[in-house]
């Protein structure tokens, strides 16, 4: 029985490269039968990737032929596409200065050719060359610009990959906050897409953080549903890692025979995918269980099979640099040849005919000719791109005007009112203090107090602003109850209520714990209730209720106040828009506070939904996030 599917296995392996040498001989006619370098150049990537993948040859040769021809061919996405690949090989081999130096010049091209896909898939991949030279800050740097990238795409998995990336990075960076932060993010658009391989790998990555903190109980679960994602999807590589990770796992805590049963599950499928690496760290870790319980005849046998492993390992990685070094050789050996051949017909052509210098001085002139056309030509796209770098110049210093100019508005509006009042009523209390009564006198204390409240809340906004803007500020993420925070607002804004006879109605449930920063969630739904009673008339109602929707709280925040236009909508939580002309109600701000909301909505990942019917109120649904 073991014979027959030795043979069958055999006759599947041979039918498999007997199919790819008939495809890459098919390519070979093709390229011989040419002489369009751009054509040849493809069909010669294509043959590289074919051979790439039967990973027992030695593409070194094809992939410098390829090189080679970068310098010729005029079709840019052919040439990317090399670039893309020959970065991929170097970064597999470890490479890392190779792979930067291809990665970095097809960037180069994708720019140059505003291919934004492109672009944040180079800019990801210098991230991993960076990342795996240990050059962390420099990975972080990269990644953030492919994000950037991604988002303007609108690529959500695109942008989920480099969620990911950016949370190793904090990681190793032992920014644990800051990784697991971005770990959320990530994990929730693979979610969303079901993407379940994705999903295995960052309950890994979550596992391991966990792991060096000393929580084993949190890395046991979020390992074992990866375990179980990969038992699903049957991914024998990851699921052989996983394994092996498990009984390391169990062998942390001294729990020996659980970790010499996973570690024999993992070894078991390395084994018959002569996965090295794993081979060797599941040996050691096997070897280490053994010595556990005692059993060292099997602990010294299982050393045996990681000492040759290692061996294997090393001698692999032996041959391939022996193997780059006779290529880069003979490379540099035929290039020497064709120069000193080209040398040689050179001085032949001048020899046989003295005339051919007059025809040559005549191609010169039209070369020249040629040159300064492209020259011209190049100064025009020059001077196009400069044209766009002036327009994205205006367009920053438009929103920097927008800025400013909000600025001056809540000086001169929002900051001048409470100030005008204190002055009304401290003058009211100097000339008539003698001839007031007990009850005017609260009344104007009352009133003095509520306006140093407001021009603190203000300039407390102002302060959180700023802070924003800098982008420095580390969000302190901590479980909350959604209930505990409307409580205190509705405190906080009940003598506003009373002041205008406006009904505030409140529906507080048990929800599961939101996962956000306190201070921000506060500031967040306390201006948007402050915005509901300040353009809700008098006699009106607010409603504020909490319910549990997809995974996350929702705080629903309702009045019957003036209402918003439709076309207004848009116009609420950006900073050059003018808020003064949206709605008709005498109590109009700067529009700080909302804006304000925006900011600190992005950073606590709180997702804002606006409704409104103009002259009938408005609802403001906020989408919060739970732990996992």
């Amino acid at each position: 029985m073991k014979k027959t599917i030795i043979i069958l296995v055999l006759i599947s392996f041979l039918s498999v490269c007997k199919a790819s040498n008939t495809q890459v001989d098919s390519l070979e006619q093709l390229v011989n039968s040419s002489t369009d370098l751009n054509k040849i150049a493809l069909w010669k990537l294509e043959i590289c990737k074919i051979r790439y993948e039967e990973s027992t040859i030695d593409i070194s040769k094809p992939l410098d032929e390829l090189h080679l021809l970068l310098n010729v061919i005029t079709n840019e996405d052919t040439y990317i596409k090399i670039c893309l690949f020959s970065g991929s090989v170097f970064r597999s081999s470890g490479q890392y200065d190779n792979a930067l130096k291809y990665d970095f010049l097809g960037l180069k091209h994708a720019e140059k050719n505003e291919n934004i896909l492109l672009e944040a898939k180079l800019l990801n991949n210098i991230g991993i060359d960076f990342y795996r030279s240990a050059n962390f800050n420099k990975a972080l740097e990269y990644y953030l610009l492919a994000e950037q990238k991604y988002l303007e795409l609108r690529d959500a998995l695109g942008t989920a990959d480099c969620y990911n990336n950016i949370a190793i990075t904090y990681d190793d960076l032992q920014k644990v906050d800051s990784a697991l932060f971005y770990y959320e993010k990530a994990q929730n658009i693979f979610e969303e897409h079901n993407d379940k391989d994705a999903m295995s790998d960052i309950l890994n990555n979550k596992a391991g953080i966990y792991y060096k903190n000393g929580n084993f109980e949190k890395c046991f679960e979020l390992i074992m549903k990866s375990l179980e994602i990969q038992e699903e999807l049957g991914n024998e590589n990851k699921l052989a890692y996983t394994l092996i990770n498990i009984g390391t796992l169990y062998y942390s805590i001294g729990e020996y025979e659980k970790a010499i049963e996973y570690e024999k599950r993992g070894l078991s499928i390395a084994e018959k995918n002569y996965s090295y690496p794993h081979l060797r760290f599941g040996y050691k870790s096997l070897a280490d269980a053994y010595a556990g319980i005692g059993d060292y005849q099997k602990a010294f046998s299982t050393q045996i099979k990681y000492a040759a492993a290692n061996d294997t390992i090393f001698n692999q990685d032996m041959a391939q640099a022996i193997s780059e070094m006779q290529t880069k050789y003979e490379t540099e050996k035929i290039a020497q040849q064709v120069k000193l051949l080209q040398t040689e017909n050179k001085l032949a052509d001048i020899q046989i005919n003295k005339g051919r210098i007059l025809i040559l001085g005549f191609f010169i002139v039209i070369v020249m000719g040629f040159v300064i056309a492209i020259i011209l030509i190049r100064q025009n796209k020059f001077k196009s791109r400069l044209n766009k770098d002036l327009e994205s110049k205006n367009m920053e210093l438009n929103l920097l005007n927008a800025t400013k100019n909000k600025f001056f508005a809540i000086v001169s509006h929002d900051i001048k009112n409470p100030l005008s009042g204190f002055k009304a009523i401290t003058s009211s209390l100097d000339e008539s203090f003698s001839e007031m009564s007990e009850g005017d006198i609260k009344k104007y204390i009352k009133l003095l107090r509520n306006s140093s409240e407001q021009l603190s809340e203000l300039l407390k906004g102002l302060l959180n602003w700023a802070a924003l803007l800098s982008s420095n500020k580390e969000l302190d993420l901590k479980e909350v109850h959604l209930s505990e925070i409307v409580n205190k607002i509705v405190k906080l804004v009940k003598d506003d209520c009373d002041s205008k006879d406006i009904e505030l109605n409140v529906n507080i449930c048990e929800l599961p714990k939101a996962y956000v920063d306190e201070n921000m969630l506060l500031t967040i739904v306390r201006n948007i209730v402050s915005n509901a009673i300040k353009f809700t008339p008098k006699g009106g109602k607010i409603a504020i209720n909490l319910y549990h929707e997809n995974n996350r709280n929702i705080v629903l925040i309702q009045d019957n106040g003036i209402g918003i236009k439709q076309q207004d909508i848009n116009k609420l939580f950006r900073i050059d828009a003018d808020t003064k002309t949206i709605g008709n109600s005498k109590e109009k701000g700067a529009g700080l506070g909302l804006i304000l909301v925006k900011e600190m909505a992005d950073r606590c990942n709180i997702k804002i939904n606006v409704k409104s019917e103009f002259g009938k109120g408005t609802e403001f649904a906020l989408s919060v996030p739970v732990k996992k």
